[in-house]
């Protein structure tokens, strides 16, 4: 978003992402990989920032005593998932920050696996894209796995699903203020023991 676009919600409490020059309401990080929250609360008090695990259910709270403006807080998740961050001063809330966590890089497996030996009753499905990235994908209407999953931002995201079964695939992009861009879904029967491409254009 651009500066002369932005319109500030007077008296209301803001989190943004401070990610070099940019910042936002939406952003992947690696596990342990700090994360620069920018606070913003209209008046001196006490303000209250809380932390939803999406993946575990789980509310992590903290308190601040904050003067009037703009604060910088660190965060470095350790867990993998999506989390949500809320800052309320007083009873009234901030705009909510989308933060999602991706596992630490891992070294790539130096030759092909045989998708049978390692994947026992389950389909493998690799999604690619040369155009679309950053991308997060939904299986069944659950969040699933994302481009970036493998630590690499390249368009491709790989991972299982139970086969024998039907599922539906959703793929979202969004931008950087976390608003869904592109999307589509996908129907359709998996078989065990069998490895998948889709592609999208």
């Amino acid at each position: 978003m651009n500066f002369t676009d932005y319109q500030s919600r007077p008296g209301l409490s803001e989190l943004w992402i401070r990610k070099g020059n940019s910042w936002s309401q939406y952003e992947q990080v690696f596990q342990g990989e700090d994360a620069d929250l920018i606070a913003y609360t209209p008046k001196d008090g006490n303000v209250d920032l809380y932390l939803i695990s999406y993946a575990k259910s789980i509310i992590t709270h903290w308190s601040f005593n904050f003067l009037r403006g703009y604060h910088l807080l660190r965060l470095a998740p350790e867990e993998q998932g999506r989390l949500f961050l809320i800052l309320a001063t007083g009873s009234q809330p901030s705009n909510a920050l989308i933060l999602e966590v991706l596992p630490r890089p891992a070294e790539q497996a130096s030759s092909p696996v045989d998708v049978k030996t390692v994947l026992p009753g389950k389909a493998k499905v690799t999604i690619e894209s040369e155009r679309i990235k950053g991308y997060e994908v939904y299986v069944d209407g659950v969040f699933y796995s994302s481009d970036a999953s493998d630590g690499v931002l390249d368009g491709v995201a790989s991972f299982t699903l139970a086969g024998d079964e039907t599922h539906t695939i959703t793929i979202s992009q969004r931008d950087g203020q976390g608003n869904i861009i592109n999307k589509s879904e996908h129907t359709r029967s998996f078989k065990r023991n069998t490895a998948y491409t889709l592609t999208l254009s």
